[in-house]
């Protein structure tokens, strides 16, 4: 009796078994057996998967055929223009910020919640304020309640998402313990049955990642573990710079950093899209646009931005920082995603924000509970302000006012430009930072050029807003030891500039005909202590 009590009972297990198969191949069979990339996340016309998740966008790139809401006359919307954080690939839509505030937004009054996710969000934002909207009906007629700011042409409120892209940052160089790589995705064309095995794989995997970090942010409250990795990563830093070596990884950390805040081309990008979108921030303001500011991603690639959207007087709300742990933005065989408690608790934040802001209604806006996280998130923002203050220094101190090439690893002052062993295309120009000492009498610049070449070196520097352009002849210095047919050579200029006696100088350099050029020494001559007090 027993053993045929097992055996039904074992029959019922493989049958529930093969149920599920079933019921998996047969949703396989109608979805499409491609997957989805998650950098395809603004092409239009994919279908696919991703992340273990449906991803259709339409004509415009859009999911959830946003452009065709958008396309309707405007009615009392919430719209976002974001970018790979709002477009969310590997996410089901449910699980997005945009669909999980529309839910407030539809209790507080407004129509939608509208998800722009676009390259291109300074056009796009343009294209959005410029559209009317149809007059939204009266409280008395089921309207918005009064309490909610109408305008007459426009969405009412835009929420923006900003992240380094926007302003033309590195944003994943200052990303930490970055997810390994997705392995390739599988294609066996018709082979439905395999295909169906994968997906029921990277679902259950998604339920397991999930549950994890639910189980994360209930004992940090996602901000515990992020900042501890800053400060690990500041402590292997120093330890690198400080008598030891450090590794592929941190260099280019280093670099990043000081392209970012001292390099010349990363500046004068920099100042051009401050230009453009301070512009925009002020025609938000005085058109009376209620704007909310997400900042996703870290902070420095976008932090100057940041700072001009809240001296117009728009409200900043931050993600958490996803950037800083890996699983809060777990790798899947899709691909690297944000995690959906990320999405939920941008939500909430977004919803606090709006709530304080006085336009959703009593009834509808956001309890204290949600309040307080969200202000809690906000707080340890501005707490990790010391920490990455840190990490700039600590990248500057191992920046000297003399750059050698050597054999190995090449100076952390020279950013682009420099292939290993300091030879400099012949068709580019190399990017460098040199600290600049109190006395700089004069920049030289050495290096190995074919002998009978006297090519005019061009150094680039940037004076206040300006660009500074001089130009130098080469000085002979004798054959170059051990490369026959190469002549050692020196160019002189005088110190570009400086707002202060000590700083960080961006230098860019180029000769005037491409020829092959090998770097050699870069430094500034301080003055000797006579001649500085003529």
């Amino acid at each position: 009796m027993v053993p045929a009590m097992k055996r039904t009972a074992l029959g019922r297990l493989f049958l529930l078994l093969f149920l599920l198969l079933a019921a998996e191949v047969a949703v396989r069979v109608v979805l499409p057996g491609a997957t989805v990339a998650p950098t395809a996340w603004n092409e239009a016309e994919r279908d696919g998967l991703c992340g273990g998740v449906r991803y259709v966008t339409d004509g415009a790139g859009q999911r959830a055929r946003a452009t065709e809401r958008l396309a309707r006359p405007l009615a009392h919307p919430i719209v976002i223009v974001g970018g790979e954080f709002t477009a969310a690939p590997g996410l089901a839509l449910a699980e997005r910020y945009p669909e999980r505030l529309e839910k407030r937004a539809r209790a507080g009054g407004f129509s939608d919640v509208v998800a722009l996710a676009v390259a291109d969000r300074e056009a796009e934002l343009r294209r959005v304020l410029a559209l009317p909207r149809a007059n939204g009906a009266s409280a008395a007629d089921g309207g918005p309640p009064d309490s909610v700011v109408r305008h007459p042409v426009g969405p009412d409120v835009v929420i923006l998402e900003i992240d380094g892209s926007v302003y033309g940052g590195d944003a994943p160089l200052f990303a930490i313990a970055a997810p390994d790589p997705p392995p390739p995705p599988f294609d066996f064309g018709a082979l439905r049955v395999v295909d169906a095995w994968e997906l029921f794989q990277l679902r259950r995997a998604r339920k397991r990642d999930e549950a994890a970090i639910v189980d994360l942010v209930q004992r940090d409250g996602f901000t515990g573990r992020a900042s501890s990795a800053m400060r690990q990563r500041i402590d292997r830093l120093t330890a690198a710079f400080h008598g030891g070596e450090p590794t592929a990884e941190q260099r280019r950390f280093a670099r990043g950093v000081l392209a970012e805040v001292h390099g010349l081309r990363r500046s004068l990008a920099r100042a051009a899209a401050r230009e453009q979108w301070s512009r925009l921030f002020t025609e938000l303001r005085d058109a009376q646009r209620t704007a909310i500011v997400l900042v996703t991603g870290p902070t420095l690639p976008s932090l100057a931005l940041v700072q001009v959207a809240e001296a117009l007087g728009h409200a900043i709300v931050h993600a958490p920082p996803f950037e800083l742990d890996a699983e809060l933005r777990h790798a899947l065989p899709g691909g690297p995603r944000p995690a959906a408690l990320v999405h939920a608790q941008v939500a909430d934040a977004l919803w606090a924000t709006l709530s304080k802001r006085g336009l959703l209604p009593t009834a509808a806006a956001a309890p204290a509970a949600v309040i307080e996280r969200a202000d809690a998130i906000e707080q340890s923002h501005f707490s990790r302000g010391g920490l990455e203050e840190s990490a700039i220094r600590l990248v500057e101190r191992a920046v000297d006012s003399h750059l050698l090439v050597a054999p190995g690893a090449l100076p952390l002052g020279i950013l682009a430009g420099v292939a290993e062993g300091g030879r400099v295309a012949a068709d580019g120009c190399l990017e460098l930072v040199l600290r600049r000492p109190a006395l700089a009498r004069e920049l030289v610049v050495r290096g190995e050029l074919p002998a009978g070449s006297t090519v005019e070196l061009e150094r680039r520097a940037r004076v206040a807003r300006q660009l500074e352009v001089a130009r130098s002849r080469p000085q002979l210095l004798g054959p170059a030891s051990g490369r026959p047919g190469f002549e050692r050579v020196e160019w002189s200029f005088e110190p570009p500039p400086s707002e202060g006696p000590i700083g960080y100088d961006g230098l860019e350099f180029a000769l005037a005909t491409p020829t092959e050029f090998w770097l050699r020494e870069v430094l500034y001559v301080v003055a000797p202590p006579d001649e500085s007090e003529r």
